[in-house]
């Protein structure tokens, strides 16, 4: 009995782990931008570097978000741009399609996060403000200050990003999954 209950359990925790939604960007040549989409291997490819040409934001994305932008899900203005933006392309990955990032859209954004400091986005840090727009994960009244710290763990890897996409004038993925 004890070994069916933690084979449950072990399923169920992977099928949670699943279904969390993180978000992964990579970046691409301008010659590739148009290809990549289509072509599974050089999609594969992007995302499977562990360099500077790839971010990785976990669940901090949407909190991210919410914080550089003071909005749910708009991606109008330029710092929406860094974590929604692009236009969609290829299929629905479960949580919408990918997104591509044009190069000049890249350099505006990088020139924008540049402009953000950890400082600016603790002051907008509100976790009943998060919890009630309903920022994934919802858990920011239940941790607090750390929520934050999560938050802000990821976002000098965001503007870093960013940065070496500017200066190579590169294309940006984006995809939640």
């Amino acid at each position: 009995m004890k070994r069916i209950l933690f084979t449950a359990a072990v399923l169920l925790f992977a099928s949670l782990a699943n279904a969390s939604m993180v978000f992964l960007g990579a970046a691409v040549p301008p010659s590739q931008m148009e290809n990549v989409a289509a072509n599974e291997q050089l999609l594969q490819a992007a995302f499977r570097r562990k360099d500077e040409g790839t971010v990785y934001l976990d669940k901090a994305w949407h909190g991210l978000h919410f914080l550089l932008t003071g909005t749910t899900y708009d991606a109008k203005s330029v710092l929406g741009q860094a974590i929604m933006g692009g236009r969609p392309i290829g299929k629905d990955q479960g949580y919408g399609p990918m997104r591509l990032v044009s190069p000049e859209q890249v350099k505006a954004i990088s020139e924008a996060l540049a402009q953000v400091t950890p400082e600016d986005l603790t002051a907008r840090y509100d976790p009943i403000t998060l919890d009630r727009a309903q920022i994934y994960p919802t858990v920011w009244v239940r941790d607090g200050p750390e929520g934050l710290r999560f938050l802000l763990s990821f976002f000098g890897s965001l503007q870093a990003f960013y940065r070496k996409a500017a200066e190579n004038g590169q294309a940006v993925v984006l995809i939640i999954a």
